[in-house]
């Protein structure tokens, strides 16, 4: 049976090397197409409507300091850290955790003291509105060990969410993460609380979004992702047709 014609993708340049690899693959045979997401127009009064529904939803006032993640509840997305994670950052800042998702460790979660009722971790599950998390936010967690290209980062950055994240979990940013998130160099609790204490010292009432961010969501849009689909399946096509007329 002929074998149709395929070419390799991935989502950021780390993912491409470790492609590349893993199979065995010539230099340069991957083709690194990064994900993007659409920049939403500023809406101020939804952010300011959001923040106190989303902290009235958990029983906090208006003002109380609220950090996000959001993913799949597993090693690999640093999702063991986060009753630790949600004791300390609550004992030095008065911050509540709000996780979103669904994984295999949701009842190991759910069975500690920090994800007690009014606890500092609150295991919301699989939701629809994560804009809407994001826009309530202070800031977004991503402990991750591994990463691609996650959207949830995107999304963030797009709604002016600040980020504080492990170097894995920002690595396909390249040497623009830095400008883009607050980058822990290892997944540990204390070095992670401290830079979420920073990034709660820092909030301020408007979203500011820093030039390599802004730059970043422009030239990677939606538009520049599907064309470059588009242009592998085209090249694939090709390769096929010409490969019957041979």
């Amino acid at each position: 049976m002929e074998t149709a014609p395929f070419s390799w993708a991935a989502v950021s340049l780390p993912v491409a090397r470790r492609l590349t690899t893993s199979f065995g693959l010539p230099p340069n045979t991957v083709t690194v197409i990064p994900n993007a997401v659409a920049v939403p127009p500023a809406d101020p009064a939804r952010r300011i409507q959001q923040r106190q529904a989303r902290r009235a939803s958990l029983g906090l006032s208006s003002s109380a300091p609220l950090v996000i993640f959001a993913g799949r509840l597993e090693e690999k997305k640093g999702a063991d850290l986060l009753p630790a994670l949600a004791e300390r950052m609550h004992e030095q800042t008065g911050a509540t955790l709000a996780a979103l998702g669904e994984g295999p460790l949701k009842t190991r979660l759910a069975q500690h003291p920090a994800a007690r009722i009014s606890g500092p971790l609150r295991l919301l599950g699989q939701v629809d509105d994560v804009a809407d998390w994001l826009l309530a936010g202070d800031a977004l967690v991503l402990p991750s060990r591994l990463e691609g290209c996650p959207l949830i980062a995107l999304e963030a950055l797009a709604l002016g969410c600040p980020i504080v994240a492990t170097a894995a979990a920002v690595e396909c940013f390249g040497d623009q993460a830095s400008d883009m998130a607050s980058v822990v160099p290892e997944p540990t609790v204390v070095a992670l609380t401290t830079h979420i204490s920073v990034m709660l010292t820092k909030k301020c009432s408007e979203p500011c979004l820093s030039t390599a961010t802004l730059s970043h969501l422009q030239i990677h849009n939606p538009e520049f992702m599907q064309g470059k689909y588009f242009t592998l399946l085209r090249i694939c096509h090709a390769e096929g047709s010409h490969s019957r007329s041979g």
